[in-house]
């Protein structure tokens, strides 16, 4: 359940909304001074304010974190116009886990390629670990050791935060 009033607060809503209102009073101001129409309507305005605060809450959702901490990262992150901050390519959406389907090498290498478009060192990390599956498959009578068991934990822990 999320606090509104709470988020509302928090420093990162308050500099989105003050940017966004900066924007729609400014906008007003323009077409009226100068006599021609806004850059961007106000329902445009609004219609991005509302997605910021969706994505958000996906990424709160997501990543098990309050929307506040969220908002106050991305705000702090930002130094420059926030209607080209936020972004789908700035602030993609979080696929919902790893597929690692019983597949081999080149099955997992194709799937990374989808999962980690324009992510080329993640990409890597994950073809890296594609080979690892693929050769732990192959010993799968081989038992594990702390030392592998370690690895898998931090590799799941590590997608799961994604």
């Amino acid at each position: 359940m999320i606090n509104w009033k709470q988020v509302a607060r928090s420093p990162g809503y308050i500099s989105l909304k003050r940017a966004y209102t900066h924007d729609v009073k400014n906008d007003g101001d323009r077409k009226v001074k100068l006599g021609h129409h806004p850059m961007r309507s106000k329902e445009t305005l609004y219609a991005k304010f509302q997605w910021v605060i969706k994505r958000a809450q996906h990424y709160a959702h997501a990543t098990g974190e309050p929307i506040e901490k969220v908002l106050n990262r991305w705000e702090a992150g930002r130094d420059y116009w926030w209607l080209n901050y936020y972004q789908e390519a700035q602030q993609p959406k979080i696929p919902k886990g790893p597929k690692l389907p019983n597949i081999g090498l080149k099955g997992l290498r194709k799937n990374n390629a989808k999962m980690y478009r324009g992510n080329p060192v993640g990409l890597k990390h994950a073809n890296c670990r594609a080979v690892q599956i693929v050769q732990d498959r192959a010993s799968s009578k081989k038992r594990w050791s702390k030392h592998l068991k370690a690895a898998r934990a931090r590799y799941t822990q590590l997608h799961k935060n994604l």
